[in-house]
């Protein structure tokens, strides 16, 4: 997380070189896709669209049924007026017969060439989605009191970042913390 959180610093300082430097320097070990998803978000707050949308098909194309990554690829597509090629990944999506509330309100604005703006449009809501991202990690490894301090961290860059109050919502429950649950939700 500190070289991802370096390289938002840096496209907050107009770095974009730098900040894909810092997320170089901890490639590899498993974590490309994740990186390639943050290089994608931090092109776009860059406004290096081409880039982003590389990204974001690389890290889409490695996993195609995670919501976040078919969001943000859609998005970008999307917002690159590239409106058949979102409908395209969102459909191979529906195919499987899966389903998202995010990726259905998506498809609509899609559907009727509406660009939907970034999943990420500032550093601080990168920052945030990359709190919110670690924070489900690890949730899911059972580290509870780590997972919460990094959802906390998310939903204070970013207060309306309701996918992160759930999870800490949802956390909260699943450890018999219902006050605390009930106050988010």
């Amino acid at each position: 997380p500190a070289a991802i959180m370096k390289g938002w610093a840096l496209i907050g300082d107009n770095r974009y070189d730098d900040a894909q430097a810092a997320l170089d320097s901890i490639a590899g070990g498993g974590i490309e896709g994740f990186l390639t998803y943050y290089r994608a978000l931090m092109a776009d707050v860059a406004d290096r669209r081409d880039a982003a949308i590389g990204f974001a098909r690389d890290a889409h194309d490695v996993d195609p049924y995670d919501v976040r990554l078919l969001g943000a690829y859609a998005r970008m597509l999307a917002n690159a007026s590239r409106f058949d090629e979102a409908k395209a990944a969102i459909t191979q999506y529906r195919d499987q017969g899966l389903s998202d509330p995010g990726i259905l309100a998506l498809e609509k604005e899609i559907d009727t060439k509406k660009r939907p703006g970034k999943l990420t449009p500032t550093v601080q809501a990168g920052a945030a989605e990359m709190f919110n991202s670690v924070g489900a990690a690890l949730a899911r490894d059972g580290t509870a009191d780590l997972a919460a301090i990094y959802l906390h961290a998310a939903l204070y860059l970013s207060p309306d970042f309701d996918l992160a109050a759930i999870r800490l919502a949802q956390l909260y429950s699943s450890y018999g913390q219902y006050d605390a649950a009930n106050k988010i939700y």
